[in-house]
């Protein structure tokens, strides 16, 4: 797999303020015995921008069957542990932005933490960001 000129990956870490409020707010009577911040599973954000929609289903369908890398040596991974399509009227929400939510398990040897990849159509986008800023 490899992100072409026409998508672009922007990184992102939560700040940990806003990882705390969650926890707190969705998780913290949810599992008592744990502590609420292992089930936040969007620290590691980030943001796939495809600039058509087949790029899109190419991009979902590659990544469903499991993407397996090594870097410096060591084994990486990434399997889908969980899909949003917000295309779907099932998973939209009120504000009717579409994208897909990929929660992803990234694997570094035998270690693995949950992240999110966010993937979207280009013009959905740049329309939103627009929308955005004239309200």
């Amino acid at each position: 797999m490899s992100v072409t000129k026409t998508a672009r990956i922007a990184r992102s870490a939560r700040a940990m303020d806003s990882c705390l409020d969650e926890a707190a707010d969705d998780y913290a009577d949810r599992f008592p015995t744990f502590l609420p911040e292992v089930n936040v599973v969007d620290v590691i954000r980030a943001r796939l921008v495809c600039s058509s929609g087949t790029q899109m289903k190419t991009f979902l369908k590659k990544i469903d069957d499991g993407y397996q890398t090594e870097i410096d040596g060591q084994k990486i991974k990434l399997n889908v542990a969980r899909v949003k399509n917000k295309f779907s009227s099932k998973d939209s929400d009120p504000s009717r932005f579409r994208n897909v939510l990929l929660n992803l398990q990234l694997y570094c040897n035998e270690h693995f933490h949950f992240v999110e990849l966010q993937v979207h159509h280009k013009m959905i986008l740049e329309y939103n960001d627009a929308a955005l800023m004239q309200e």
